[in-house]
């Protein structure tokens, strides 16, 4: 698992009175905590969020990390992108608020990325201007002379084109509809749908998935306290502080380190589980949109059949601008679909605080 960020652990996590040292930062107060497991939670969505909303959303795509990521998932084609498709992950890598921000932000990001690398269209766009240049010079010279007619030829393949066309319109209109009509925090019904849409979703979240999404937030935010998780952390918690405050160690002993590993993977189980609950959420959505993106790219296909290295007509330029730009918006579509898994409300990870010293 990633480790959390001392600031994340300083925020939501106590030890005993007194404060620990931490390198180039100084000493960092930590106060006493009776709900600790509690606080790792919370009863209402407001609870779960933090300076990061429910997970680190900050990534640095400049990074060669993220640029490495782009370079592993650009493939040579729409086809070859579609066989190694990003899949659900296995709930283990993202049952943690670290993991799933990585997911997220890197994994899901450098996909979206790499399909617009995926394919070139220089040559398009080069044949497009040219085509643009040569209308207008047409235009041109037909207003100078009102006897001037121009000829327009037409592509002997245009009807072939708008057949291909027309069958990916009607479904591209639809999904594009569903995908682009978003609620805002305008639209919530109470204050966990408000502070839900400002603070996690804020551009919005579409609208034909939010009644059944939102219900499931709202369990979950308001299990924990309750759940047995969480009063096995708190459990190890009580222990661990009496032994604290019996030992008062000063380095943060091996012991204290073990014990909150102990709570990070009753923790982590509890995150798979409510993950769990999504994947009947999320994989038909899922499967959905990997059957179009399929139907989409055969479409594309199509068109460069009927092409055939032919001339760059208007009439293929402008299904050839259809059918890619449908298969890039579906593959999009697709991971923004995969990333909504970001927006359940994991519980957080209890820190180790590992190479640190409590000062009393």
């Amino acid at each position: 698992m990633r480790k959390i960020s001392l600031v994340i652990a300083v925020l939501f996590s106590v030890l005993t009175t007194g404060c620990l040292t931490t390198d180039g930062m100084g000493p960092v107060p930590i106060l006493e905590e009776v709900d600790f497991a509690k606080n790792l939670g919370g009863n209402v969505v407001s609870d779960y969020e933090d300076s990061d909303r429910f997970f680190p959303t900050s990534f640095d795509s400049e990074s060669a990390e993220y640029k490495a990521l782009v370079m592993e998932h650009t493939y040579g084609s729409y086809e070859e992108a579609y066989e190694n498709l990003l899949l659900l992950p296995e709930l283990s890598d993202l049952d943690t608020r670290e993991e799933m921000a990585y997911f997220i932000n890197y994994i899901c990001e450098s996909c979206i990325e790499a399909v617009q690398n995926t394919e070139s269209h220089e040559e398009l766009e080069t044949a497009r201007e040219r085509n643009n240049e040569a209308m207008m010079n047409n235009a041109i010279r037909a207003s100078k002379d009102s006897s001037f007619t121009p000829e327009f030829i037409i592509d002997p393949n245009a009807e072939k084109y708008n057949e291909a066309v027309n069958k990916i319109t009607p479904m591209y209109s639809e999904e594009w509809a569903l995908m682009s009509d978003l609620l805002t925090y305008f639209d919530g019904r109470d204050d966990d749908e408000v502070a839900w849409l400002i603070n996690v979703r804020n551009g919005g979240f579409p609208r034909f998935l939010f009644d059944d999404f939102m219900p499931l937030i709202k369990k979950i935010c308001r299990e924990w306290y309750t759940s047995d998780a969480c009063q096995q952390v708190q459990a190890i918690e009580d222990e661990l502080m009496e032994r604290v405050r019996r030992e008062r160690p000063v380095a943060v002993p091996q012991w204290f380190v073990d014990e909150r590993k102990r709570e990070a993977e009753i923790v982590a189980e509890y995150n798979r589980q409510i993950l769990s609950l999504f994947l009947k959420f999320v994989e038909p959505q899922l499967e959905k949109k990997k059957a179009q993106i399929s139907l989409m790219i055969d479409a594309d296909t199509r068109v460069d059949e009927i092409w055939n290295n032919g001339d760059y007509t208007k009439e293929y330029l402008a299904a050839k601008y259809a059918t890619f730009g449908g298969v890039e918006a579906f593959f999009h579509m697709y991971y923004e679909l995969l990333a909504i898994m970001g927006d359940v409300p994991l519980i957080r990870t209890p820190p180790t605080y590992e190479g640190l010293e409590f000062i009393y």
